[in-house]
């Protein structure tokens, strides 16, 4: 049995027969066969009776529906919401005003008994909307819940999308209801803004006059989702729609079958077959990819990815890592800083049972980054203008990202209009058949890539999923991470077909990268995500080993640190429940053996750890919530008796933490972001036990941290929707952020990387974009240039990942 098909009973209460009772008051109608099951997470329409197809099951007053329209009249400031949005950049955006006044309606009776009792039907949604809800949202994901979909399409989106949302309370609501913003924290609107969000339907208008607009509808809110599986895949909008209309429940301004002709006053609900006793109303709330279905309503559905074409990727491509690797020489320098630094295709779509003359995928996007890679080889034999008469070339005006539909923070942004998208010919002069098919071999290697920076494979993935214990948002993030991976597996898998066409004369050949010679032996620790079995991995130049012996377990999001001789790692998260642990063990780098340490007295994953002093120290980290804790454990006491022992607190709370030991082995630095910030503190801790707080001045999260003489370094990271590569110093002798040393940004902006200082370069290893890298760049301290070294064997991050660097003397 699927598990968001299961119908728990449970007995009518009080709040329930009041709503059914003032609907009725006004005029409305519920049907005394219909039960509300307020149990069900305040969700749940069940019929006590049989119920014929076409009867009336509720009839909704429109006067007891909160139309958008009449929300904006509502709010208590209404003058200043339509002001900001008639002036805002998409006026006409009639739907996200109204959306945005319901919230702010809710928001305003919320703290209004008398205005409760004017509205049961808010009053009952606002009493039901509870922890347990709202924990599968991804509006509400710790950050380590976002570790496990990082490499995926989501994780960007959802990203760019809990910013929108928190700078809609920042910059929109504080800005035109600041009265009633003082009342209210931020976990307040997102509270508020997942429940309208997930409740609200689309008024179908009436002819009466009343248009099509958001609302929140009573009692009909409170149907529950299901459409039964398809029995065959469904690969176009026509048999989606088709399967929709599989549905139990409709709605509409005239009921099923009218007494007598009447001017439309209701919304009434009826089943399109007929019903037995205990069975539950359902309708459907429309058909999306699951990371949409995620966002929106807080649940996914098992079969989306494998029978339908609707689960979508996004491949990014780096513009000056095309250029060099040659192409690109005919696009001008116009269109080339509109493309910069990434472009972004959505890929996606359904094998088509026929082969096509095209691409053949219904619907997918592969056309459209084949034909840009096309124009961008082939521009090297002939100018834009040349192809475009050739070779029927097209680009589009203006690219930019495809995002979610309706995301937070996205509404301002242009969409693609239809068929707009990089359009060329294969059959054009200055392009061959081996052309096209080293072209599909770089493609089938980027997608590769893509698949390589997601956690685990598309197998383990399954299997996973069959675990009873998944549940929740655990469960929810491993399905946006198998649809996505079962996606990516099947446009390899056409790739891979075309590629091995009869008659190619293409030769199979590997890409391949200039080598220079490294300027320092540089050997790097990987807490390593390798599959689903998260082995440790010791990188020394190109060769890994030490992996972790058998019986040692493994964890996620661990820290680890070299001291005296040992890799120390510690903490982490179970990769199947999501607890964390308190784990402990050190690796003795010549016997290349393990040993358990202790346990630490607090479990806590994302946290940091460094050798100071003689003892290995653990900081901050993240458990239910983010930690200030700190405790260490003697290196050299090998007694069995050791325990850790606790620190003085940080003062502030921080996870995902990196940690470095200053001159003279006695003082401290640390950075970390509180859980959800987007902006890091660097805490010093000097010779005399006193941290300093520092704040970046330049606000960003998941930046890497090394010291080198004088200075601290704080290179790369992430913003609220982008990565950086901006370098930060900072004097410890002067205790301020240099002014006179001013060093040029990371050449790849990433975040979450590996550095460390050697004879005078800062080397950064590895980092996430939109999955782990490969990168090895350094920056040389005298000419304060960047220059690139031969790539890492692996790709990996410290996110999801516990790094420590150690160099040789």
């Amino acid at each position: 049995m699927d598990r968001w098909l299961l119908i728990v009973l449970w007995p009518p209460c009080a709040w329930a027969l009041e709503l059914a009772e003032w609907v009725t008051s006004l005029g409305g109608f519920v049907s005394p066969k219909l039960e509300i099951k307020t149990g069900t997470a305040g969700r749940g329409l069940f019929v006590s009776q049989p119920v014929q197809q076409g009867e009336t099951l509720l009839s909704i007053p429109f006067n007891a529906i909160l139309l958008g329209e009449k929300a904006v009249n509502l709010t208590p400031c209404q003058g200043r919401i339509s002001e900001f949005f008639d002036t805002a950049a998409h006026p006409e955006n009639v739907g996200t005003r109204a959306t945005f006044s319901i919230m702010v309606f809710l928001l305003h009776i919320s703290i209004d008994p008398q205005a409760r009792k004017a509205w049961p039907h808010l009053d009952f949604l606002l009493n039901h909307w509870d922890e347990r809800q709202l924990s599968r949202f991804p509006l509400f994901w710790a950050s380590e819940m976002l570790a496990d979909i990082a490499g995926t399409t989501a994780f960007g989106l959802y990203s760019i999308a809990r910013t929108g949302v928190e700078r809609e309370y920042t910059e929109v609501l504080k800005a035109v209801c600041p009265e009633l913003a003082s009342g209210f924290t931020l976990k307040s609107y997102k509270n508020i803004w997942a429940l309208v969000n997930s409740r609200i339907l689309t008024f179908p208008g009436s002819p009466e006059g009343l248009p099509s607009q958001p609302a929140l509808v009573p009692i009909f809110d409170m149907v529950n989702h299901h459409l039964p599986v398809p029995q065959s895949p469904l690969e176009t909008e026509a048999q989606v729609t088709q399967h929709e209309a599989k549905s139990l429940g409709r709605f509409g301004p005239q009921p099923a079958r009218p007494s007598k002709p009447s001017r439309p006053s209701k919304l009434h609900m009826w089943p399109q077959r007929a019903m037995e006793s205990g069975q539950e109303v359902t309708d459907v709330y429309g058909l999306h990819s699951n990371q949409e279905m995620l966002w929106k309503f807080g649940f996914t559905v098992p079969w989306i990815h494998n029978l339908t074409c609707l689960t979508k990727t996004r491949l990014s491509l780096d513009i000056q890592k095309l250029r060099g690797e040659g192409g690109g020489g005919g696009f001008p320098p116009d269109l080339l800083s509109r493309l910069q630094p990434f472009l972004h295709f959505e890929l996606g779509g359904c094998p088509k049972k026929k082969k096509a003359k095209s691409e053949g995928l219904a619907g997918h996007s592969l056309a459209g980054v084949l034909s840009f890679l096309r124009a961008w080889l082939a521009s090297s034999r002939a100018s834009l203008p040349e192809l475009h008469r050739s070779c029927s070339f097209e680009s589009p005006e203006v690219w930019t990202p495809f995002w979610l539909q309706s995301s937070p923070g996205q509404s301002s942004a242009r969409r693609k209009r239809d068929g707009e998208t990089w359009r060329m010919k294969t059959n054009c002069k200055y392009w061959s058949t081996q052309n096209e098919h080293g072209l599909l071999k770089t493609l089938l290697h980027l997608l590769k890539q893509k698949m390589l920076g997601m956690q685990g494979s598309l197998s383990d993935d399954e299997q996973t999923l069959k675990n009873q214990d998944v549940q929740g948002a655990w469960y929810d993030a491993i399905v946006i991470r198998r649809d996505e991976k079962h996606l990516l597996e099947t446009l390899m898998h056409w790739l891979e077909k075309r590629i091995k066409t009869p008659g190619s004369d293409f030769r199979d050949s590997e890409l391949t990268h200039v080598q220079t010679p490294t300027a320092a032996y540089i050997k790097a620790l990987a807490w390593s995500l390798e599959d689903f079995a998260r082995c440790c991995k010791l990188i020394r130049g190109q060769k890994p080993s030490a992996r972790m012996q058998s019986g040692v377990p493994s964890y996620l999001n661990c820290a680890a640190a070299f001291y005296m001789g040992h890799v120390f790692v510690v903490g982490g998260r179970s990769q199947i429940l999501g607890h964390c642990v308190a784990f402990a063990a050190a690796l003795h780098l010549e016997k290349r053996t393990w040993r358990q340490l202790p346990p630490l007295t607090s479990a806590r994953s994302r946290a940091a750890a460094v050798g100071v002093n003689g003892s290995l120290v653990v900081l901050g980290g993240l458990a239910q919530n983010t930690l200030d804790l700190v405790e260490e454990l003697k290196v050299s006491d090998t007694a069995a008796r050791v325990r850790w022992r606790a620190r003085p607190r940080l003062p502030e709370r921080l996870c995902d933490c990196v940690a470095i030991c200053l001159e003279g082995d006695q003082e401290l630095a640390l950075l970390g972001h509180a859980d959800n910030a987007c902006g890091a503190s660097l805490l010093i801790l000097d010779a005399s036990a006193v941290w300093r707080s520092l704040t970046l001045p330049r606000r960003r999260s998941y930046a890497s941290l090394v010291a080198s003489s004088k200075y601290l370094f704080i290179i790369g990271g992430m913003e609220v929707d982008r990565d950086v590569g901006f370098v930060d110093v900072y004097d410890l002798c002067l205790r301020s952020w240099s002014s006179k040393l001013t060093l040029p940004d990371l050449p790849h902006a990433r975040s979450s990387a590996l550095a460390c200082a050697v004879s005078g370069r800062i080397y950064v290893l590895g980092g996430l974009q939109f999955g782990p890298v490969e990168y090895v760049e350094a920056l040389d301290l005298w000419s304060c240039q960047w220059n690139r070294y031969p790539d890492l064997p692996d790709r990996f991050s410290s996110s999801g990942s516990a790094i420590s660097a150690l160099v040789s003397k």
